[in-house]
């Protein structure tokens, strides 16, 4: 009878279990699919999206996609990071939400989502709608790609997956591209270097290059040329760099080092100004932009060349002749 008895209990027990676990399973499934939806209104939020803005601490940064082409309008609608922006919408597009954690906003600072540390961002599409928006908080501890996220305007907090803090934690300075100018060797029409009292032009001519109206070394200038296809500067000035103005920097009125006027064969044209060096870096600058850039001192050192290095001599030229048929 009393085996029976603890039979029977343990059977309850169990069904009892059975029952919690199912119970827990279909809360989690309810809940799951009550979840609601991280990007809206759009299947491809990567493509759709036209504006997307952060904030962080002061700091709001606004880029805008015109023509296909991605741009930070709060910095003079100067050149994005194509990639930069590029991943950060994949991440929006493709993050989702997994669990509530709270209901109460008076919790956001447990999760770093005050408005002293949260980031808040919003992407949007051509016609104004908004495809994802809300605030990020925390990392969540042990997760690298699940972080605390609050919707716009709404107080409860969930978890996110698919989007860890850092992917949105940018300034205006990471979305900005290194990329000074864009100059292909089969476009260059002239490259024209000023530096110091020394004048180097190197200019087509036909099918073939001439330094100073003489007959170039082919491979020379080509490294020259190469250099120019997608000159990137190493880094930018520092603002207390800046503060002391252009002259300071070598680079009011006529560039201290170099000045490199590059002429495209539609008709297009840089003015490359090269000034002061600071450490390993030169500080540069576009007569026609703001942007101060730093350069590597081996960007530099091949602008520097002199015409004994690049003019082909009377012997480099008589057995090039021999070997073309």
């Amino acid at each position: 009878m009393r085996s029976r008895t603890v039979k029977i209990f343990w059977i309850a027990t169990g069904v009892m279990l059975i029952f919690l676990l199912a119970v827990q399973v279909g809360r989690g499934v309810l809940d799951y699919k009550r979840m609601p939806a991280f990007a809206r209104h759009t299947k491809n939020l990567a493509k759709d999206a036209t504006t997307l803005n952060v904030e962080r601490l002061a700091e709001k940064i606004v880029l805008e996609k015109k023509d296909g082409v991605w741009t930070l309008a709060s910095s003079q609608n100067y050149p994005a990071q194509e990639s930069t922006v590029n991943d950060i919408l994949a991440a929006l597009g493709s993050a989702e939400l997994e669990e509530r954690v709270s209901s109460r906003s008076d919790r956001f600072a447990d999760f770093e989502l005050d408005d002293v540390r949260s980031i808040k961002f919003s992407a949007k599409n051509e016609a104004g709608r908004v495809l994802a928006a809300g605030r990020m908080g925390k990392q969540v501890l042990g997760s690298w790609d699940r972080s605390y996220f609050a919707p716009q305007d709404a107080s409860a907090v969930y978890i996110v997956k698919g989007l860890p803090r850092y992917q949105l934690d940018k300034s205006a300075i990471d979305f900005k591209t290194r990329v000074i100018l864009e100059a292909p060797k089969d476009k260059i029409s002239s490259v024209v270097i000023h530096s110091g009292r020394t004048t180097l032009a190197i200019k087509k001519d036909g099918a073939a290059w001439k330094v100073n109206g003489k007959n170039a070394k082919e491979d020379k200038v080509a490294d020259i040329l190469k250099g120019l296809g997608q000159f990137e500067a190493n880094d930018f000035a520092e603002p207390f760099e800046v503060a002391g103005g252009l002259k300071k920097l070598g680079l009011e009125k006529k560039p201290s080092e170099a000045l490199v006027k590059i002429l495209m064969t539609d008709g297009k044209a840089y003015e490359l100004w090269i000034g002061e060096k600071k450490d390993t870096l030169y500080f540069a600058k576009l007569s026609d932009r703001p942007t101060i850039w730093k350069l590597g001192e081996w960007k530099v050192t091949p602008l520097k060349a002199k015409e004994a290095d690049l003019v082909a001599t009377a012997s480099s030229v008589s057995s090039k002749n021999k070997l073309t048929p």
